[in-house]
């Protein structure tokens, strides 16, 4: 990798010495004032800037502090060069921000010496910085692990076990009817918890790199098909009409399991949040020859612009309650997510509270464009 340098001097001669030093290593810039190093450090966010103090209009220090306080280019090394060695001019350069500073006129092996060593701290700390926030992700992703297990699973399986010991301790003072109401209920409850429990591992195992990625050419009308047929049942019992408006004879690039699974959760969370009566309509929208783009819409309850930029990210905690009661987790949406991303996809919704949901997400057409 060639890396680049900003060198920034009003005298011609320094900048002409500076190309001669550095231009056989580094990608080198060279500006002659203060405003225009200013927009070139945050257009082309240069590995070093080698910044000299005393330039007309704008001095070194100056620059500097404007750097230091923009969030795009705070980070960018900031070495000064100074004909002088004055102690003031020094502190003042450190205390603008600067990290080091070098003598003018230009020594050769003192320059690249300084420059090497302000790259390769920069490589550690965007290496920390990158490593901190794989932290972050992992300890919010075993906090989520633990709050499914602490709450929505807890919550489901206690309604769970309180119906059975309804039926264990007196099952001969319930009739036909109650007994007939009484299981449909815990039937309804062992799908939630079965549903759960299986995003769960699927998730787990995705974060642990164990979901074997497999994609293959797939008539996606197929999945559709099947991911339908799953829950029709569901969707019959709450009155909700299924409508499959797929295009026919279209393919895809993917891994079947995790299609399917995709397909299965978003149909699965319109039948949830739609109401009684109400409509879920799976379509292709549009394509290319590199992918399609694959739509859920619903006429459910709709989701309001404050939970809609939670979606898919496991740090947010959305509190959701299907129209039949049914419970939520959201761990599904994220492990769309996940698998959407693994095929080099991307997943969005757009809703309107009152008015239902659409969730989109595109799936490569061709071999290459799959991850």
């Amino acid at each position: 990798m060639r890396y680049s340098i900003l060198v920034v001097d009003d005298n011609l001669t320094n900048l002409k010495l500076a190309a001669l030093v550095l231009s056989p290593y580094y990608k080198l810039m060279v500006v002659d004032n203060g405003e225009k190093a200013i927009k070139i450090a945050e257009s082309k966010l240069p590995e070093v800037i080698l910044l000299d103090i005393m330039m007309p209009g704008m001095s070194g220090f100056d620059v500097c502090r404007q750097l230091k306080q923009n969030e795009t280019t705070k980070d960018i090394p900031v070495i000064f060069l100074t004909a002088k060695t004055d102690e003031d001019d020094i502190e003042t350069a450190f205390e603008a921000g600067g990290v080091d500073y070098i003598t003018k006129p230009l020594k050769a092996k003192e320059a690249l010496s300084r420059i090497k060593t302000q790259i390769d701290l920069k490589e550690a700390r965007d290496i920390l910085k990158k490593q901190n926030e794989e932290l972050k992700l992992l300890i919010a992703n075993r906090d989520k692990f633990f709050s499914i297990i602490a709450h929505d699973l807890r919550s489901p399986f206690n309604g769970f076990l309180n119906m059975t010991e309804l039926l264990a301790e007196g099952i001969e003072q319930f009739s036909k009817a109650e007994l007939t109401e009484l299981s449909r209920e815990m039937y309804k409850s062992t799908t939630n918890l079965y549903k759960l429990i299986e995003n769960l591992l699927d998730w787990a195992r995705m974060q642990n790199g164990k979901i074997e990625f497999k994609p293959v050419e797939l008539d996606i009308n197929k999945i559709v098909e099947e991911s339908i047929a799953s829950l029709n049942q569901r969707a019959i019992q709450k009155g909700i009409l299924i409508n499959n408006e797929m295009q026919k004879e279209l393919k895809v690039y993917a891994d079947e399991k995790m299609i399917y699974s995709v397909i299965r959760n978003l149909v699965s969370n319109a039948i949830k949040y739609t109401n009684r009566g109400g409509m879920v309509t799976v379509e292709s929208g549009s394509s290319t020859d590199n992918e399609i783009m694959i739509s859920v819409q619903d006429t459910g309850i709709g989701i309001s612009d404050t939970n809609i930029a939670k979606l898919f990210r496991i740090e947010e905690k959305i509190k959701s309650i299907g129209t039949d009661g049914e419970p939520s987790a959201g761990l599904g949406l994220l492990l769309c997510k996940e698998f959407v991303e693994k095929h080099g996809g991307r997943i969005w919704a757009e809703s309107a509270e009152g008015k239902g949901s659409s969730f989109y997400f595109t799936l490569p057409t061709n071999k290459q464009e799959a991850n």
